[in-house]
Protein backbone atom coordinates (compact mmCIF):
# COMPACT_ATOMS: atom_id res chain seq x y z
CA UNK A 1 0.00 0.00 0.00
CA UNK A 2 1.26 3.49 -0.61
CA UNK A 3 0.88 6.23 2.05
CA UNK A 4 -2.40 8.19 0.33
CA UNK A 5 -4.01 4.53 0.90
CA UNK A 6 -2.82 4.41 4.29
CA UNK A 7 -3.75 7.95 5.13
CA UNK A 8 -7.48 7.30 3.60
CA UNK A 9 -7.71 4.03 5.13
CA UNK A 10 -6.74 5.67 8.74
CA UNK A 11 -9.08 8.85 8.26
CA UNK A 12 -12.04 6.32 7.31
CA UNK A 13 -11.38 4.54 10.10
CA UNK A 14 -11.05 7.36 12.61
CA UNK A 15 -14.42 9.13 11.33
CA UNK A 16 -16.64 5.72 11.57
CA UNK A 17 -15.08 5.37 15.28
CA UNK A 18 -16.02 9.08 15.83
CA UNK A 19 -19.66 8.54 14.88
CA UNK A 20 -19.91 5.26 16.69
CA UNK A 21 -18.91 6.85 19.66
CA UNK A 22 -21.58 10.05 19.48
CA UNK A 23 -23.99 7.44 18.59
CA UNK A 24 -23.07 5.36 21.53
CA UNK A 25 -23.19 8.42 24.42
CA UNK A 26 -26.47 9.26 22.60
CA UNK A 27 -27.93 5.72 23.37
CA UNK A 28 -25.79 5.91 26.79
CA UNK A 29 -27.87 9.26 28.13
CA UNK A 30 -31.45 8.32 26.37
CA UNK A 31 -31.05 4.84 28.06
CA UNK A 32 -30.70 6.39 31.09
CA UNK A 33 -33.22 9.20 30.99
CA UNK A 34 -35.35 6.10 29.98
CA UNK A 35 -34.52 4.37 33.45
CA UNK A 36 -34.89 7.26 35.48
CA UNK A 37 -38.44 7.60 34.09
CA UNK A 38 -39.26 4.02 35.27
CA UNK A 39 -37.54 4.60 38.73
CA UNK A 40 -39.86 7.61 39.24
CA UNK A 41 -42.70 5.34 38.55
CA UNK A 42 -41.56 3.13 40.87
CA UNK A 43 -42.83 3.43 45.02
CA UNK A 44 -39.95 1.11 45.73
CA UNK A 45 -37.19 2.71 47.81
CA UNK A 46 -34.30 0.08 47.10
CA UNK A 47 -35.31 0.68 42.82
CA UNK A 48 -34.81 4.36 43.80
CA UNK A 49 -31.42 3.56 45.40
CA UNK A 50 -29.99 1.28 43.01
CA UNK A 51 -30.88 4.13 40.62
CA UNK A 52 -28.59 6.55 42.15
CA UNK A 53 -25.83 4.39 42.94
CA UNK A 54 -25.63 3.22 39.64
CA UNK A 55 -26.05 6.50 37.20
CA UNK A 56 -25.23 9.35 38.93
CA UNK A 57 -21.94 10.74 38.47
CA UNK A 58 -19.50 10.50 41.13
CA UNK A 59 -19.45 14.83 40.93
CA UNK A 60 -23.12 14.77 41.79
CA UNK A 61 -23.11 12.06 44.56
CA UNK A 62 -20.11 14.34 46.12
CA UNK A 63 -22.38 17.43 45.63
CA UNK A 64 -25.41 16.03 47.10
CA UNK A 65 -25.87 12.95 49.74
CA UNK A 66 -27.38 10.08 47.79
CA UNK A 67 -30.42 10.21 50.50
CA UNK A 68 -31.31 13.99 49.27
CA UNK A 69 -31.29 12.48 45.48
CA UNK A 70 -33.52 9.30 46.33
CA UNK A 71 -35.94 11.93 48.46
CA UNK A 72 -36.67 13.97 45.17
CA UNK A 73 -37.52 10.53 43.33
CA UNK A 74 -40.09 9.77 46.08
CA UNK A 75 -41.18 12.96 45.75
CA UNK A 76 -41.21 13.11 41.91
CA UNK A 77 -43.01 9.55 42.20
CA UNK A 78 -45.85 11.10 43.93
CA UNK A 79 -46.29 13.77 40.89
CA UNK A 80 -45.22 10.96 37.80
CA UNK A 81 -45.56 7.39 38.79
CA UNK A 82 -48.90 8.07 36.13
CA UNK A 83 -46.65 9.45 33.59
CA UNK A 84 -45.34 8.25 29.94
CA UNK A 85 -42.26 9.60 27.46
CA UNK A 86 -43.71 11.79 24.73
CA UNK A 87 -39.96 12.97 23.73
CA UNK A 88 -36.49 12.91 23.97
CA UNK A 89 -33.81 15.97 22.63
CA UNK A 90 -30.06 15.15 23.12
CA UNK A 91 -27.54 18.38 22.71
CA UNK A 92 -23.84 17.45 24.02
CA UNK A 93 -23.85 16.70 27.16
CA UNK A 94 -27.79 17.31 27.94
CA UNK A 95 -30.61 16.39 27.37
CA UNK A 96 -34.60 16.89 27.64
CA UNK A 97 -37.24 14.80 28.27
CA UNK A 98 -40.77 15.88 28.23
CA UNK A 99 -43.38 13.42 30.22
CA UNK A 100 -46.78 13.82 30.36
CA UNK A 101 -49.34 12.58 33.27
CA UNK A 102 -51.55 10.42 31.72
CA UNK A 103 -54.56 11.65 34.65
CA UNK A 104 -54.70 15.12 33.74
CA UNK A 105 -52.24 15.52 30.52
CA UNK A 106 -50.16 17.66 32.65
CA UNK A 107 -46.36 18.48 30.57
CA UNK A 108 -43.11 18.61 32.49
CA UNK A 109 -39.80 18.92 30.84
CA UNK A 110 -37.01 17.07 32.49
CA UNK A 111 -33.31 19.36 31.61
CA UNK A 112 -30.48 16.52 32.47
CA UNK A 113 -26.85 16.93 32.29
CA UNK A 114 -24.35 14.04 31.73
CA UNK A 115 -20.44 13.59 32.64
CA UNK A 116 -19.10 12.65 29.59
CA UNK A 117 -15.51 12.12 31.78
CA UNK A 118 -18.20 9.44 34.25
CA UNK A 119 -19.45 7.16 31.45
CA UNK A 120 -22.16 9.48 30.56
CA UNK A 121 -23.95 9.48 34.13
CA UNK A 122 -26.96 11.94 35.29
CA UNK A 123 -24.64 14.95 36.37
CA UNK A 124 -27.44 17.61 37.28
CA UNK A 125 -31.33 17.71 36.41
CA UNK A 126 -33.91 20.51 36.51
CA UNK A 127 -37.52 20.18 35.94
CA UNK A 128 -39.47 22.83 33.83
CA UNK A 129 -43.58 22.95 33.37
CA UNK A 130 -44.48 22.40 29.98
CA UNK A 131 -42.55 22.20 26.93
CA UNK A 132 -39.11 23.85 26.91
Amino acid sequence: MNMKTILMLFMTISLASINVNAQTSEETMKDRAEKLHQTIKSKDKAVHKKFVNENYSKEFLDKVEASRHTGMLERLNKDFSDSKVVSMKVKENKLLMLIERNSDKHLVTFDISFDPKDNYKINGMGIEAGEM
